[in-house]
C-alpha cells in the first residue's frame, strides 16, 4: 500500500488515497471517449473510504450521466473551475470510487490499466494506426 495524492488542472481539488487500487481499468465506451477526448480513459477502482477529496473553495460539480448500458447512472464529479473529472461512482459498484490515475501527483505507476472495457468501441479510432500505448 502507497500514499497516492493528485489534483485537477487548477489546483482547486486535492485528492489522496492511501490504499492500492482493486482494479485498474482502460475504458473506451462513448461516454469515457467523450469525457477523455481520447479514444479511451484509464480509471483506477478504490474503495470510497478509503479516498478523501479535498474542496476547500467548493468548486466541485457533478454530473449524472443515465443513458448507460447497465441501466445503472453514472456521477461523474468534477472542478467546476477547470472541468477536469475527479472521479466517477457507478451504480453497479457501490463503495467504489473510480478515479483518474493520470492526475496522481507522483505518475499512476500501480495503476496501470489491467482489464480493457469495449474494446471493439475503439478499433474504429485505432485502425491502421500501431502504437503500444493504446
Amino acid at each position: 500500500m502507497s500514499e497516492r495524492s493528485g489534483s485537477c488542472i487548477c489546483g482547486a481539488i486535492h485528492f489522496n488515497t492511501s490504499s492500492d487500487p482493486s482494479v485498474s481499468i482502460l475504458c473506451y465506451c462513448t461516454h469515457c471517449r467523450k469525457n477523455a477526448g481520447h479514444v479511451g480513459q484509464i480509471v483506477a477502482v478504490y474503495d470510497d473510504d478509503k479516498v478523501e477529496i479535498e474542496d476547500p473553495e467548493n468548486v466541485m460539480k457533478q454530473y449524472v450521466i443515465k443513458d448507460t448500458d447497465s441501466g445503472q447512472p453514472k456521477i461523474k464529479y468534477f472542478c467546476g473551475r477547470c472541468g477536469c473529472t475527479i472521479q466517477t461512482t457507478v451504480g453497479i459498484m457501490p463503495g467504489k470510487a473510480l478515479l483518474r490515475p493520470t492526475l496522481f501527483d507522483k505518475g499512476f505507476k500501480g495503476n496501470e490499466p489491467t482489464v480493457l472495457l469495449f474494446e471493439e468501441a475503439k478499433r474504429k479510432y485505432t485502425e491502421g494506426a500501431e502504437s503500444k500505448y493504446y
